[in-house]
C-alpha cells in the first residue's frame, strides 16, 4: 500500500491529480474485471459438521478439566512407497490441527525402526482436546481416512493421550473398562 500511495503521488505530480485519480480508478474496473474470475478457496467445499468419529479417551487416572498441557501422539507405519503422498496429507492435517487448539504439532519418523511414524501435538488444557474430539468434522474424517488408508500395520494408528503430571501428588488409578467403538 505505501509503494502504491507513492506511485500514486509521483504519478499525481507528473500528470496532475485529476489524470492520476481516474487512472487509478479505471485501473481499479480493469483489474476488477480481469480478476472476477479467480476466487478464494474460503472452505466452502468443506463439510464443517462435526463427525463424532473420535472416540472419546477413557482415563485411568483423575484428570480436571483444566489440567494440561495434553500430549497426543499418534503412530502410523507407512510403506515407502506411500510416503510423498504421507508427507503431504500430513501437512495439512498440522493445518487442521493448529486450527482447532494445538499450541504445537508436528510428525517424525523413527531412525530405528523405518516406516514407523509418529504424529505428535500438544494441547493446552483436557477439556480443550475434549472439545475438539466433539468439534472433529466430516471434513476432518475424510482427511484422516486417506492417512488411515495409507498405514499398513495390523491395527489402527495406536493413539496415546498423556498430561503433564501433578507434582507431589500420588494418583489412584481407576479401573479402565473397555467401551466398543
Amino acid at each position: 500500500m505505501a509503494a502504491g500511495s507513492l506511485g500514486w503521488g509521483q504519478a499525481a505530480e507528473i500528470v496532475g491529480l485529476p489524470v492520476a485519480l481516474a487512472s487509478s480508478g479505471l485501473l481499479a474496473l480493469v483489474l476488477i474485471l480481469v480478476t472476477a474470475r479467480f476466487k478464494p478457496n474460503l472452505g466452502e467445499h468443506h463439510d464443517y459438521t462435526a463427525s463424532g468419529h473420535w472416540a472419546e479417551p477413557i482415563p485411568v487416572i483423575p484428570v480436571s478439566h483444566d489440567h494440561g498441557p495434553v500430549l497426543v501422539t499418534l503412530e502410523y507405519r507407512i510403506g515407502d512407497a506411500d510416503r510423498d503422498v504421507f508427507y503431504l496429507l500430513m501437512q495439512e492435517l498440522g493445518t487442521i490441527r493448529r486450527r482447532d487448539g494445538a499450541i504445537q504439532w508436528g510428525f517424525f519418523e523413527d531412525v530405528e525402526d523405518h516406516g514407523r511414524f509418529i504424529e505428535m501435538f500438544t494441547v493446552e488444557s483436557w477439556i480443550a482436546h475434549l472439545h475438539q474430539h466433539a468439534r472433529v468434522s466430516v471434513s476432518d474424517k475424510l482427511l484422516q481416512n486417506k492417512i488411515f488408508a495409507l498405514h499398513r500395520g495390523e491395527t489402527s494408528p495406536r493413539v496415546m493421550h498423556a498430561v503433564a503430571p501433578y507434582k507431589g501428588r500420588h494418583l489412584k488409578v481407576i479401573p479402565k473398562t473397555h467401551h466398543a467403538l
